[in-house]
């Protein structure tokens, strides 16, 4: 601790070693300082900034507040690295006087969210409140109103209590990180507060994953609705290896498709048979390992329906190794060092760390072609290397070498002040490369060993969730400045009919001509209408932008805003109309209702109106309540499907989706094996259309990387296809398939 004074002193530190420094008071914002040397010699000073306080008031329709209302700060982190979105969130709660006045002290700055209820009223929500470092935010309001309450049971099939099931209203809307809902209790008892009236599902999960929904018709009040769960089948199978013998011993999980972890876990017996009881119908994935064998490139997909599933089996082959040498680092920095593997078809990978002498070792590695990547993850540097795996042969030896390719650094500014603390991500846009980096105290930052090319580089303020975006060429070691600007794009938005504001209407912005669904859900340009219908999005670049809207209830709309020469755009008015949007009913091929789906909403140029994974309701009913009036392509897909594609009209009535086989399709261009170039992947199917795929969060996907001449389609309905493969140096491939 520090003293009176404010020095503190800290022992018995390696002098030849970088640390990082946290430092926290009460009623100040904590910091971090990072990458300091020990061996420095002058005292280091740290500055610390006021933290914050968040006030406001909880009031009726009337402007009365809400006696012991109960009010919910979320703040969200989120961000992307190395092409793969992240998402956090932490909830604090506080309970208002009896006037409704509430309060959140400590506060760290970024944006936040509030959601306010009480016995009897409607949930209501302000997003994207933006807490400025050091200032505290007062005066706000949430206004609620009087709504319904769901109470009952959740009962097994056998009629006893299913006690601890997470229950929760079915969201219209995208949701990767649900949190809140209900408990059940030691007699299944549940209480959901907060909910509007009109038609809502309501969904039951237990801890292994087996989930029950009911749609019903809410009505202001107490409503009484009890939720049961099937009885379960039996799934059974059993675990060979490639010479159909049995395997003993061996791990089998089943995890339902619709996430990618969890499920209930087995061990084989000595015929290697496994089984698992009470299974709820619905599409899982059989995964399985053992010790010797590599574990599935691609792990099995099974339909459970009202028979249950048998004669599942699951096919190991014996597995090959990868063994490597890091060089190019200080031997002390051997324990930092984090080597992972990825096989170029299928899901498969492996990881380890170094021995004292800088060696590693991969052991159960399927047969074909990987990609081994070393990581520094201190410095965000890595290195990457090839191996053909054999199992029946010697181990593939690989040499990983830091050091060998260019660097890249610079500062990181906000308005003319150093931004410390911020991620400094890049991801090749025609080269298989990336890196990251952290920038310190004065906003320097250095990312070493990428190969020569074109970057996206993304700056990302975890604690304020502002995000800056850009293009930069390296093909030489380079410094920059990275100036961000403080350009805001403002306006407000109001209900078409009565041109009355609109409160809680997510605004985003994207770039022009992208379907960029990750800025859209994650929300790295992005604000929520407050009560006079304004909002403000700040930090933007120069460039095209498509500013976006969605509110429940209301058709998303789409606005070009053009921002130039670092000048604020005039404030939009918008006005948007209530829509009644679009219903689906889906199937699996194997007859059974799916949990949840990706879907994208399509216009006619093939811009992304709306997308997302979404969870159905009762028998595979999906809602997209913010569909506009008119004719829409939309694709939907779950994880164990190929992609169907429907037209629909907006308005109408809930038109039925039979999902289609997934089928795979493996790419391969010889020519580009053991390039660092990226290659860009097209698909048409037999009619000529351009294929698209979803992505993690529902975006449209037409194109796709191909890495060292490989990649993989996985979601393909069957049929014919043409496929093309293209480098930005003007080469290109062509080939045809059909799929079954």
């Amino acid at each position: 601790r520090s003293g009176a004074d404010g020095y503190f002193r800290i022992d018995d530190l390696d002098r030849q070693a970088t640390v990082d420094l946290s430092v926290s008071r009460s009623g100040y914002a904590a910091t971090t300082v990072r990458g300091i040397e020990v061996a420095r010699g002058e005292p280091l000073e740290v500055t610390l900034e006021p933290s914050s306080t968040l006030e406001g008031r909880v009031v009726g329709t009337d402007g009365e507040g809400i006696a012991g209302a109960e009010v919910e700060l979320t703040r969200t982190v989120t961000m992307r690295m190395g092409g793969n979105a992240m998402m956090m969130k932490s909830v604090i709660n506080a309970t208002g006087d009896a006037d409704g006045r509430f309060v959140f002290e400590e506060l760290e700055p970024g944006k936040v969210s509030l959601a306010a209820w009480a016995p009897g009223y409607e949930k209501s929500s302000l997003n994207d409140i933006e807490v400025p470092r050091g200032e505290d935010v007062r005066g706000i309001e949430i206004p609620i109103e009087e709504g319904a309450v769901i109470t009952g049971r959740v009962l097994l099939a056998d009629s006893r209590p299913a006690i601890g099931a997470r229950v929760r209203p079915v969201s219209e809307t995208p949701d990767m990180a649900p949190v809140g809902g209900a408990r059940s209790d030691g007699d299944g008892r549940y209480l959901l507060d907060g909910l509007g009236p009109g038609v809502v599902g309501i969904e039951a999960r237990l801890d292994d994953g087996a989930r029950t929904v009911r749609e019903v018709e809410v009505r202001r009040g107490i409503n009484q609705v009890d939720l049961h769960f099937s009885g379960g089948v039996n799934v059974q199978g059993r675990v060979v290896d490639e010479a159909d013998a049995p395997l003993a011993g061996a791990w089998v999980q089943l995890a339902p498709a619709a996430h990618p972890w969890g499920g209930p876990e087995r061990v084989t017996r000595e015929d290697g048979s496994f089984d698992f009881e009470g299974v709820a119908t619905g599409t899982y994935r059989v995964r399985a390992s053992r010790e010797g064998y590599a574990s599935a490139a691609q792990a099995p997909t099974i339909e459970v329906g009202a028979e249950g599933a048998s004669g599942v089996e699951v096919v190991l082959r014996r597995g090959g190794v990868i063994e490597g040498q890091v060089e190019g680092i200080a031997d002390s920095r051997y324990p930092e060092v984090h080597v992972r593997a990825f096989i170029d078809a299928g899901e498969g990978s492996a990881s380890a760390g170094l021995d004292h002498e800088g060696r590693f070792r991969l052991v159960d590695l399927a047969g074909g072609g990987w990609t081994v990547v070393a990581r520094l993850d201190a410095e965000g540097r890595r290195t990457t290397a090839r191996a053909q795996v054999d199992p029946a042969g010697p181990p593939a030896q690989v040499l990983m070498e830091f050091g060998q390719g260019l660097t890249l650094e610079g500062v990181v500014r906000i308005a003319g002040k150093p931004l410390a603390d911020a991620i400094v991500n890049l991801q090749g846009r025609d080269v298989a490369a990336m890196g990251w980096s952290r920038t310190d105290s004065a906003g320097r930052f250095r990312v070493a060993d990428l190969d020569p090319g074109h970057y996206d580089l993304e700056v990302r303020d975890w604690s304020t969730g502002l995000t800056h975006l850009e293009v930069v060429e390296v093909l030489a070691d380079r410094d920059m400045e990275i100036e961000i600007p403080s350009v805001s794009v403002t306006g407000r938005i109001v209900d078409a009919q009565d041109r009355e504001p609109l409160a809680g209407v997510r605004v985003t912005l994207v770039p022009a001509g992208t379907n960029d669904a990750e800025t859209l859900s994650l929300g790295a340009y992005a604000a929520t209408t407050d009560l006079d219908g304004r909002f403000r999005i700040s930090h933007v670049t120069d460039g095209s932008w498509l500013l976006r809207t969605q509110r429940k209830g209301y058709a998303a709309t789409s606005e070009l805003v053009t921002i130039q020469g670092g000048r604020d755009p005039d404030p939009r008015e918008l006005a948007i109309e209530a829509t009644e949007g679009v219903v689906l009913d889906l199937v699996l091929p194997s007859g059974v209702y799916p949990e949840s789906a990706r879907v994208a909403v399509l216009d006619a140029a093939g811009n992304s109106v709306l997308a997302g994974a979404y969870p159905t309701s009762e028998k595979g009913r999906l809602r997209l309540g913010g569909v506009p009036a008119g004719q829409w392509l939309i694709l939907v897909a779950t994880p164990a499907t190929g992609i169907a594609q429907v037209q629909v009209a907006a308005p109408g009535p809930p038109l039925a989706v039979r999902l289609p086989e997934a089928t795979s399709l493996e790419i391969n261009v010889p020519e580009l094996a053991g390039e660092s170039t990226l290659a860009t992947l097209t698909i048409r199917d037999g009619s000529g259309r351009p294929f698209r795929t979803l992505g993690w969060l529902g975006d449209p996907v037409a194109s796709w990387r191909v890495a060292s001449g490989r990649a993989r389609l996985d979601s393909l309905p069957p049929g014919p296809w043409t496929v093309q493969v293209r480098t930005a140096d003007g080469r290109q491939w062509s080939a045809t398939a059909v799929t079954r």
